[in-house]
């Protein structure tokens, strides 16, 4: 089948639909645009004959607007019709891989999968290439986990697009709904033929015809036309145009292992298309394992931080004396770190205590506490190595003060073990935010980081 076929085929009466909304609101847009006369506005205006011509106009105006969103609605759903054939191409070269003879993968393998873990691998590389064009609508789908392997992989996704994007901002909730909005409406089934004589095969085998169908539910939006042109989701109350895209590969499933000229189907050699492990020693991996997938509060830990230095760095290239000792009559650097941390999101613990009139005062982590790596901060712990967006203190009495605090932006590990970076703070010297080197100076001591334990 052309490529060009899948794009129309199962969604005829989309296309044709399109183009008779483009057509009619063309139409209509050309022929009011031609009887408009601004002479003929104007005098209306002036007089109230002809009022009664308004009320075609009123009345043709629900029409109008179910033309523009007709298209807009028809734009999106084939917009996913064209996604679903390269997530039903993904999906099928996943199954090609995971999905050989459950008697392939001897269970005593290090990378034995169980089948419905690798059904679930299928499912995730449909969802990963439906991803963008999914519906992150609270209405469509819930906030609730969809277990810590997909957390995990969304995680990772994400993780992946925040490096390659510049560390573009984006609501991780809102990105969240969308795959899990993909996992659940994409649904897909698999049939195997026979290269020879063209039938069902009941098992899958190499070089046999792996034909994959994937079925998605594409969200309509709009309460009319869902009514007029869909129906009713499976998965939740709302409106869908259910999407059918069918593919064909050739499956790179059981590998036999050859002897001269001679096949051997009793001697399997792969077990995944791959060869991830010796048959003759099940134990001996021959992969290197992958990197654990980060999970999503790690991500949001990273995406925290991030936002902390932003905020911290735009207060110091701003100059500001917000926090300044005018202003507050003492040292400030501990309450602009928790004003800052504050603002990303961060929680900060407060002491409260009543003063001498009898009023409550409450108050963050002093400086001296910060320094003190004894103190016990609820939600924070004490680490040795610190990343960009940790706290960083170092106690010291004086007059009016306990120490210093601020936030490290950047950090280095040099090779014999010492530590450089820049930090935030307010400075007692210029009574402003600065980013400097404090906190990893050779002459700063005792310094004690501390990260959120989220």
């Amino acid at each position: 089948m052309p490529i060009w076929n899948h794009y129309i085929a199962g969604v005829e009466d989309i296309w044709c639909l399109l183009g008779a909304s483009v057509f009619l609101c063309v139409l209509l847009t050309w022929r009011l645009l031609r009887s408009m006369a601004l002479h003929r506005i104007a005098s209306f205006h002036r007089e109230q004959s002809g009022a009664t011509y308004m009320l075609p106009l009123v009345l043709t105006m629900p029409f109008y607007v179910l033309l523009i969103t007709m298209i807009i609605e028809c734009t999106l759903m084939l917009t996913a019709k064209i996604g679903s054939v390269g997530a039903a191409y993904a999906a099928a070269r996943a199954a090609a891989v995971w999905l050989p003879y459950e008697s392939a993968m001897p269970k005593t393998a290090p990378d034995y999968t169980p089948m419905e873990d690798r059904e679930l691998m299928v499912r995730l590389a449909a969802a990963r290439s439906m991803w963008p064009y999914a519906s992150g609508s609270k209405s469509h789908v819930s906030d609730e986990p969809l277990g810590e392997f997909i957390d995990a992989t969304i995680a990772q996704q994400i993780e992946v697009f925040q490096h390659y994007s510049g560390d573009q901002k984006f609501d991780l909730d809102y990105v969240y709904r969308k795959f899990a909005y993909a996992l659940n409406a994409s649904r897909i089934s698999i049939d195997y033929f026979d290269p020879i004589t063209g039938t069902v095969a009941e098992k899958p085998a190499f070089n046999s015809k792996l034909q994959l169908t994937l079925y998605y539910e594409a969200p309509i939006h709009t309460f009319g036309v869902g009514r007029l042109f869909g129906e009713e989701s499976q998965v939740g109350k709302y409106f869908v145009r259910p999407i059918m895209t069918t593919v064909s590969i050739e499956n790179e499933g059981v590998k036999p292992s050859v002897a001269g000229n001679k096949i051997s189907p009793d001697k399997l050699s792969k077990s995944l298309g791959i060869r991830y492990y010796d048959l003759s020693n099940p134990n001996k991996t021959l992969q290197t394992t992958v990197d654990k997938p980060i999970s999503r509060n790690q991500l949001s830990a990273t995406n925290l931080a991030q936002q902390v230095i932003e905020i911290g760095r735009r207060y110091a290239h701003e100059n500001s004396g917000r926090w300044s000792v005018a202003r507050y009559g003492s040292f400030t650097c501990n309450i602009a770190v928790a004003d800052i941390l504050i603002e990303a999101g961060v929680k900060v613990p407060v002491t409260t205590r009543t003063n001498m009139f009898g009023n409550e005062v409450s108050r963050p982590p002093l400086a001296g506490e910060w320094g003190d790596s004894a103190s016990i901060i609820p939600g924070w712990e004490v680490v040795t190595i610190p990343k960009p967006g940790d706290i960083v203190a170092i106690a010291e009495e004086g007059h009016g003060y306990s120490g210093h605090v601020g936030i490290v932006s950047s950090v280095n590990v040099n090779q014999d073990g010492t530590l450089t970076g820049t930090t935030i703070s307010q400075s007692s010297y210029t009574d402003t935010i600065v980013e400097n080197d404090w906190g990893f100076r050779p002459d700063n001591i005792g310094q004690v980081f501390w990260r959120p334990t989220m």
